[in-house]
């Protein structure tokens, strides 16, 4: 029995550099409750789309170019992570931004 459980535990663990859909999920979920939530505030316009998208991905590559300076300045070599591993991680700060997002749909008043 315990063989069995070891087998099934390796195919559903998946690491994650082999998970190339994760930042993907995050993103469009991310662009589409923006989307949502400025479309309950009477605010939306299909360009709402584009712009919460190209900021997220600005984002993501700016957080990825810090990390990689970082590590060129403090001389970090080897044992770091990989550039689709950072990009990977990068994908979950998207949600607390979902959370906050789903937040301001629920509410009528817009947050500044």
């Amino acid at each position: 029995m315990r063989r069995t459980f070891t087998s099934l535990a390796r195919l559903l663990y998946r690491p994650l550099s082999l998970s190339d859909n994760s930042l993907a999920m995050a993103l469009v979920t991310y662009t589409l409750l923006s989307a949502l939530a400025s479309g309950l505030q009477s605010r939306f316009h299909p360009e709402v789309l584009g712009v919460s998208f190209s900021k997220a991905i600005g984002v993501v590559i700016a957080e990825f170019c810090a990390i990689k300076l970082g590590c060129y300045l403090l001389d970090v070599r080897g044992g770091g992570a990989s550039g689709v591993e950072l990009i990977g991680y990068g994908g979950y700060k998207f949600v607390g931004c979902v959370i906050d997002d789903s937040h301001l749909a629920k509410t009528d008043t817009p947050a500044e």
